[in-house]
């Protein structure tokens, strides 16, 4: 298989039967498919994406992973560089042993599903699972963040504002003798139950302005603890250096 080209043409639907589920050797279908992509990656490209990664600044931005990621790769393919980034991000490096046995007794579960994964591309999944996934620090250091912003409080899903224009009677109802104009907000979040909740409440212009003037102070805020928080991860690992 050619790695650079990464042509994954007829890519199969992954799924699991009643009695993988019952055996113990259900796995997500997410992982197979990408378990399916990456036995296509040439050794030298998933060495090209650790060091890569292991090179990256813990003071980095861990949003630029993915253009590490896809520079380091050298090809254009979407569904292959999601499935990579997938994998490095969520997988740890205490996984790879059990997730390569699932994967086998998986194959093994069903005649069929050797036509899949041959051997040589079980290999393959394997050997390119090994390469990619380490203990990276700026990938470590973005699931603690991820941990303490979901342990403290509960996580923004998303926001919608729906506006509005609200008529005010006399005391007859007769007449219309002013209008209110109100926006009606809908934040949706996921509490720590893991229950999907929405809060909703009617906003005026005046409240809303105020709503803005708060954003704009916190944002403020987290430019002036940016160079904070840098300086003192620099720090540490100047005395981490100096005390090896």
């Amino acid at each position: 298989m050619n790695g650079k080209e990464n042509q994954l043409n007829s890519e199969p639907t992954f799924a699991n039967l009643p009695e993988d589920v019952l055996a113990g050797r259900a796995i997500s279908p997410a992982i197979l498919q990408d378990l399916y992509r990456i036995s296509s990656l040439t050794p030298l490209q998933c060495a090209d994406v650790s060091d890569a990664l292991a090179g990256m600044e813990v003071t980095g931005d861990a949003s630029d992973v993915p253009n590490v990621v896809q520079r380091a790769l050298g090809v254009t393919d979407d569904d292959m560089l999601t499935s990579v980034l997938r994998l490095v991000v969520n997988v740890p490096s205490d996984d790879v042993v059990s997730i390569i046995a699932k994967l086998k007794a998986w194959v093994d579960g069903h005649p069929s599903r050797a036509e899949v994964f041959p051997e040589e591309r079980m290999l393959s999944a394997a050997a390119s699972l090994c390469l990619l996934i380490a203990d990276y620090p700026i990938i470590e250091l973005n699931r603690k963040a991820q941990a303490i912003v979901q342990g403290v409080g509960n996580k923004f899903r998303d926001i919608k504002f729906l506006c509005d224009l609200r008529p005010v009677f006399d005391n007859e109802r007769e007449n219309v003798e002013a209008f209110i104009l109100l926006a009606n907000l809908r934040l949706g979040y996921e509490s720590q139950d893991g229950r999907e909740r929405v809060c909703e409440m009617s906003l005026t212009e005046e409240q809303l302005l105020e709503i803005r003037k708060e954003i704009d102070r916190a944002l403020s805020k987290l430019e002036k603890l940016k160079p904070l928080g840098a300086g003192m991860i620099s720090s540490r690992s100047i005395h981490d250096k100096e005390d090896s």
